[in-house]
Protein backbone atom coordinates (compact mmCIF):
# COMPACT_ATOMS: atom_id res chain seq x y z
CA UNK A 1 0.00 0.00 0.00
CA UNK A 2 1.39 3.62 -0.91
CA UNK A 3 1.98 5.83 1.24
CA UNK A 4 0.96 9.25 1.88
CA UNK A 5 3.50 12.20 1.71
CA UNK A 6 3.75 14.22 5.04
CA UNK A 7 3.66 17.83 5.45
CA UNK A 8 4.58 19.02 8.18
CA UNK A 9 4.72 22.97 9.57
CA UNK A 10 7.02 23.87 12.38
CA UNK A 11 5.55 27.18 12.92
CA UNK A 12 8.71 28.49 13.90
CA UNK A 13 7.84 32.24 13.90
CA UNK A 14 4.83 32.13 15.90
CA UNK A 15 4.20 30.52 18.96
CA UNK A 16 0.98 28.83 18.84
CA UNK A 17 1.56 24.93 19.03
CA UNK A 18 2.75 23.35 21.99
CA UNK A 19 6.58 22.40 21.90
CA UNK A 20 5.57 18.90 23.36
CA UNK A 21 3.09 18.62 20.17
CA UNK A 22 5.50 19.86 17.68
CA UNK A 23 8.79 17.18 19.50
CA UNK A 24 6.00 14.05 18.95
CA UNK A 25 4.92 14.78 15.43
CA UNK A 26 9.02 14.77 14.26
CA UNK A 27 9.78 11.70 16.45
CA UNK A 28 6.84 9.99 14.97
CA UNK A 29 8.70 11.10 11.17
CA UNK A 30 11.81 10.79 11.81
CA UNK A 31 12.07 7.32 13.70
CA UNK A 32 8.91 5.70 11.42
CA UNK A 33 11.06 6.18 8.67
CA UNK A 34 8.38 8.09 6.77
CA UNK A 35 8.53 10.19 3.63
CA UNK A 36 8.09 13.91 5.02
CA UNK A 37 8.90 17.72 3.98
CA UNK A 38 9.31 19.83 6.88
CA UNK A 39 8.98 23.41 6.92
CA UNK A 40 9.80 26.30 8.86
CA UNK A 41 6.66 27.91 8.35
CA UNK A 42 3.69 27.41 5.71
CA UNK A 43 2.37 30.68 6.04
CA UNK A 44 5.99 32.23 4.69
CA UNK A 45 5.77 29.02 1.62
CA UNK A 46 2.36 30.88 0.50
CA UNK A 47 3.11 34.47 0.66
CA UNK A 48 6.11 33.34 -1.43
CA UNK A 49 4.26 30.90 -3.86
CA UNK A 50 6.46 28.57 -3.09
CA UNK A 51 6.53 26.13 -5.78
CA UNK A 52 6.93 23.41 -2.78
CA UNK A 53 2.91 23.92 -2.60
CA UNK A 54 2.39 22.97 -5.81
CA UNK A 55 4.08 19.63 -5.72
CA UNK A 56 2.59 19.04 -2.20
CA UNK A 57 -0.93 20.32 -3.83
CA UNK A 58 -0.21 17.46 -6.56
CA UNK A 59 1.32 14.64 -4.83
CA UNK A 60 -2.32 12.89 -5.00
CA UNK A 61 -2.14 11.71 -1.48
CA UNK A 62 -0.77 13.89 1.11
CA UNK A 63 -0.72 14.10 5.22
CA UNK A 64 -0.56 17.80 6.51
CA UNK A 65 0.64 18.38 10.14
CA UNK A 66 -0.09 22.03 10.47
CA UNK A 67 -2.99 24.15 12.21
CA UNK A 68 -6.91 24.27 11.18
CA UNK A 69 -7.80 22.96 8.35
CA UNK A 70 -9.26 25.63 6.59
CA UNK A 71 -6.40 27.71 7.53
CA UNK A 72 -4.15 25.22 5.05
CA UNK A 73 -6.61 24.83 2.71
CA UNK A 74 -6.94 28.49 1.92
CA UNK A 75 -3.09 29.06 2.23
CA UNK A 76 -2.39 26.72 -0.77
CA UNK A 77 -5.14 28.33 -2.46
CA UNK A 78 -3.41 31.77 -1.80
CA UNK A 79 -0.28 30.42 -3.19
CA UNK A 80 -2.15 29.67 -6.69
CA UNK A 81 -1.63 25.59 -5.73
CA UNK A 82 -5.46 24.53 -4.38
CA UNK A 83 -5.55 21.25 -2.53
CA UNK A 84 -7.80 18.57 -4.29
CA UNK A 85 -10.94 17.73 -2.39
CA UNK A 86 -9.94 14.27 -1.62
CA UNK A 87 -7.06 12.28 -0.83
CA UNK A 88 -5.97 15.02 2.18
CA UNK A 89 -5.74 14.11 5.73
CA UNK A 90 -5.25 17.11 7.95
CA UNK A 91 -3.44 16.53 11.20
CA UNK A 92 -4.21 19.73 13.86
CA UNK A 93 -1.12 20.33 15.86
CA UNK A 94 -2.73 23.30 17.45
CA UNK A 95 -5.44 21.02 18.96
CA UNK A 96 -4.64 17.13 19.13
CA UNK A 97 -2.45 16.65 21.97
CA UNK A 98 1.09 15.16 21.25
CA UNK A 99 -0.44 11.28 21.89
CA UNK A 100 -3.46 11.75 19.32
CA UNK A 101 -0.37 13.57 16.68
CA UNK A 102 2.09 10.58 16.86
CA UNK A 103 -1.01 7.76 16.68
CA UNK A 104 -1.87 9.69 13.47
CA UNK A 105 1.43 10.44 11.50
CA UNK A 106 2.40 6.59 12.68
CA UNK A 107 -0.92 5.18 11.45
CA UNK A 108 -0.36 2.68 8.46
CA UNK A 109 2.74 3.32 8.02
CA UNK A 110 6.23 0.64 9.20
CA UNK A 111 7.10 0.04 12.67
CA UNK A 112 9.49 2.73 14.05
CA UNK A 113 12.78 2.64 13.52
CA UNK A 114 15.22 0.31 16.31
CA UNK A 115 17.13 2.58 18.42
CA UNK A 116 16.77 6.30 19.50
CA UNK A 117 16.37 8.94 16.93
CA UNK A 118 16.80 11.75 19.57
CA UNK A 119 20.05 13.01 17.69
CA UNK A 120 18.26 13.23 14.31
CA UNK A 121 15.37 14.99 15.89
CA UNK A 122 17.54 17.61 17.47
CA UNK A 123 19.20 18.08 14.16
CA UNK A 124 15.63 18.80 12.51
CA UNK A 125 14.79 21.07 15.14
CA UNK A 126 17.31 23.16 15.11
CA UNK A 127 17.49 22.88 10.79
CA UNK A 128 13.59 24.20 11.08
CA UNK A 129 14.11 26.92 14.41
CA UNK A 130 16.92 28.34 12.80
CA UNK A 131 15.64 28.65 8.84
CA UNK A 132 14.53 31.50 7.37
CA UNK A 133 14.59 35.61 7.48
CA UNK A 134 13.42 37.15 10.59
CA UNK A 135 12.82 40.58 9.59
CA UNK A 136 9.22 39.52 8.66
CA UNK A 137 6.77 37.28 10.36
CA UNK A 138 4.07 35.79 8.13
CA UNK A 139 1.57 37.58 9.73
CA UNK A 140 -1.02 38.52 6.87
CA UNK A 141 -4.82 37.28 6.01
CA UNK A 142 -6.04 34.94 3.14
CA UNK A 143 -9.72 34.84 2.41
CA UNK A 144 -12.21 31.73 2.77
CA UNK A 145 -14.09 32.42 -1.06
CA UNK A 146 -16.36 29.65 0.34
CA UNK A 147 -17.60 32.66 3.03
CA UNK A 148 -16.39 35.78 1.09
CA UNK A 149 -19.52 37.56 -0.78
CA UNK A 150 -17.46 40.14 -2.24
CA UNK A 151 -18.37 43.27 -0.28
CA UNK A 152 -15.51 45.04 0.02
CA UNK A 153 -15.49 45.97 2.99
CA UNK A 154 -11.85 44.92 4.22
CA UNK A 155 -10.82 46.54 1.12
CA UNK A 156 -12.43 50.01 2.48
CA UNK A 157 -11.42 48.99 6.04
CA UNK A 158 -7.63 48.21 5.75
CA UNK A 159 -5.06 51.43 5.69
CA UNK A 160 -2.45 49.12 5.04
CA UNK A 161 -2.92 48.29 1.32
CA UNK A 162 -2.96 44.64 1.56
CA UNK A 163 -6.47 44.59 -0.15
CA UNK A 164 -6.96 45.19 -4.08
CA UNK A 165 -9.89 44.76 -6.06
CA UNK A 166 -8.62 41.65 -8.68
CA UNK A 167 -9.53 42.42 -12.58
CA UNK A 168 -12.91 40.27 -12.09
CA UNK A 169 -14.00 42.41 -9.33
CA UNK A 170 -12.91 39.81 -6.72
CA UNK A 171 -11.21 41.06 -3.39
CA UNK A 172 -7.80 39.80 -3.10
CA UNK A 173 -4.26 39.80 -0.91
CA UNK A 174 -2.24 41.71 -3.04
CA UNK A 175 0.94 42.98 -0.44
CA UNK A 176 0.81 40.71 2.59
CA UNK A 177 3.99 41.84 3.92
CA UNK A 178 1.87 45.45 4.24
CA UNK A 179 -0.29 43.56 7.13
CA UNK A 180 1.10 44.77 10.52
CA UNK A 181 1.76 41.83 12.75
CA UNK A 182 -0.88 40.70 15.77
CA UNK A 183 -3.74 43.10 13.52
CA UNK A 184 -6.32 41.15 13.26
CA UNK A 185 -9.21 44.04 12.43
CA UNK A 186 -9.73 43.59 8.98
CA UNK A 187 -10.94 40.40 10.11
CA UNK A 188 -13.07 41.53 13.01
CA UNK A 189 -15.06 43.55 10.78
CA UNK A 190 -16.00 40.76 7.68
CA UNK A 191 -19.76 40.00 8.26
CA UNK A 192 -18.61 36.71 6.85
CA UNK A 193 -15.97 35.98 9.11
CA UNK A 194 -14.11 34.99 5.88
CA UNK A 195 -10.94 36.63 7.18
CA UNK A 196 -8.66 33.86 8.45
CA UNK A 197 -4.85 35.07 9.93
CA UNK A 198 -3.52 31.47 10.81
CA UNK A 199 -1.29 32.44 13.34
CA UNK A 200 -3.77 34.56 15.58
CA UNK A 201 -4.63 32.98 18.71
CA UNK A 202 -8.19 32.20 18.83
CA UNK A 203 -11.13 31.38 16.48
CA UNK A 204 -12.87 31.61 14.51
CA UNK A 205 -9.97 34.16 12.76
CA UNK A 206 -7.45 32.07 12.76
CA UNK A 207 -9.50 29.49 10.70
CA UNK A 208 -11.16 26.83 13.53
CA UNK A 209 -14.54 26.13 13.52
CA UNK A 210 -15.13 24.71 17.03
CA UNK A 211 -18.70 24.77 18.74
CA UNK A 212 -19.24 28.26 20.62
CA UNK A 213 -16.68 30.24 18.79
CA UNK A 214 -18.25 33.80 17.69
CA UNK A 215 -17.09 36.28 15.57
CA UNK A 216 -17.12 40.15 17.57
CA UNK A 217 -20.29 41.94 16.54
CA UNK A 218 -18.70 45.25 15.56
CA UNK A 219 -20.73 48.78 13.94
CA UNK A 220 -18.63 49.26 10.95
CA UNK A 221 -20.48 52.30 10.44
CA UNK A 222 -19.38 53.91 13.88
CA UNK A 223 -16.12 53.43 13.05
CA UNK A 224 -16.09 54.71 10.00
CA UNK A 225 -17.65 57.88 11.59
CA UNK A 226 -15.23 58.69 14.50
CA UNK A 227 -12.49 56.33 14.66
CA UNK A 228 -8.97 56.84 13.96
CA UNK A 229 -8.28 54.50 11.62
CA UNK A 230 -10.76 56.85 9.68
CA UNK A 231 -9.19 60.01 11.06
CA UNK A 232 -5.48 58.24 9.32
CA UNK A 233 -6.90 57.83 5.98
CA UNK A 234 -8.02 61.04 5.46
CA UNK A 235 -4.15 62.36 7.29
CA UNK A 236 -2.83 60.50 4.42
CA UNK A 237 -4.49 61.69 1.77
CA UNK A 238 -3.46 65.01 3.29
CA UNK A 239 0.02 63.73 3.76
CA UNK A 240 0.52 63.38 -0.27
CA UNK A 241 0.74 67.51 -0.55
CA UNK A 242 3.80 68.76 0.70
CA UNK A 243 2.03 72.30 2.53
CA UNK A 244 -1.47 71.04 4.36
CA UNK A 245 -3.13 74.73 5.11
CA UNK A 246 -6.44 73.09 6.55
CA UNK A 247 -5.04 70.57 9.17
CA UNK A 248 -5.27 73.50 12.10
CA UNK A 249 -4.44 73.53 15.61
CA UNK A 250 -8.62 72.98 16.09
CA UNK A 251 -8.80 70.16 13.64
CA UNK A 252 -5.64 68.21 15.16
CA UNK A 253 -7.03 68.75 18.81
CA UNK A 254 -10.22 67.52 17.37
CA UNK A 255 -8.60 64.50 15.98
CA UNK A 256 -6.86 63.79 18.97
CA UNK A 257 -10.18 63.52 20.85
CA UNK A 258 -11.48 61.05 18.51
CA UNK A 259 -8.47 58.75 18.90
CA UNK A 260 -9.13 58.90 22.63
CA UNK A 261 -12.94 57.97 22.34
CA UNK A 262 -12.29 55.42 19.94
CA UNK A 263 -9.87 53.05 22.31
CA UNK A 264 -12.68 51.14 23.45
CA UNK A 265 -13.91 50.08 19.37
CA UNK A 266 -9.77 49.80 18.73
CA UNK A 267 -9.29 47.78 21.23
CA UNK A 268 -12.32 45.46 20.52
CA UNK A 269 -10.91 45.34 16.70
CA UNK A 270 -7.82 43.72 18.22
CA UNK A 271 -5.74 46.60 16.93
CA UNK A 272 -2.73 46.75 19.22
CA UNK A 273 -0.97 50.10 20.47
CA UNK A 274 1.82 49.14 18.13
CA UNK A 275 -0.04 48.76 15.24
CA UNK A 276 -1.33 52.38 16.18
CA UNK A 277 1.51 53.84 16.84
CA UNK A 278 2.97 52.08 13.06
CA UNK A 279 -0.14 53.26 11.59
CA UNK A 280 0.75 57.33 12.92
CA UNK A 281 3.70 56.97 11.36
CA UNK A 282 2.55 56.35 8.31
CA UNK A 283 0.38 58.53 7.84
CA UNK A 284 2.54 61.29 9.74
CA UNK A 285 -0.43 61.60 12.56
CA UNK A 286 1.08 61.72 15.92
CA UNK A 287 -0.23 58.85 17.87
CA UNK A 288 -3.05 59.08 20.67
CA UNK A 289 -1.94 61.21 23.49
CA UNK A 290 1.79 62.04 22.21
CA UNK A 291 2.68 65.62 22.92
CA UNK A 292 1.24 68.23 20.68
CA UNK A 293 4.46 69.30 18.28
CA UNK A 294 5.55 73.32 18.06
CA UNK A 295 4.50 74.99 15.52
CA UNK A 296 6.22 77.81 13.17
CA UNK A 297 4.56 81.63 13.33
CA UNK A 298 1.95 81.33 10.16
CA UNK A 299 1.65 85.07 10.62
CA UNK A 300 4.69 87.44 12.03
CA UNK A 301 2.34 90.49 12.75
CA UNK A 302 -0.20 87.63 15.51
CA UNK A 303 1.52 86.17 18.09
CA UNK A 304 -1.97 84.73 19.37
CA UNK A 305 -1.23 81.73 16.25
CA UNK A 306 1.72 80.55 17.74
CA UNK A 307 0.17 79.52 20.71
Amino acid sequence: MEEDLVLYCHCALADVVPDETKQAALEALVAGGVEFEAVADLCGLAARKDELLARIAASGRVTIAACHSRAVEWLFAYAGSPLPAQGVTFVNLRTQSPEEVSQALRSGRAPAAEGCACAAVATQRRKLESHGPREWVPWYPVIDYDRCVGCGQCLSFCIFGVFAESPDGAVEVEHPENCKTNCPACARVCPQVAIIFPKHPTGPINGSDEPGEEPVAVDLAGIVAGDVLEILRRREAGAKRRFSGELDRQQAEAERAQCSCSAGILEKLGVSPEVLAAAAEDAQLPPPHAAKPQRPCCRRDDDACCT
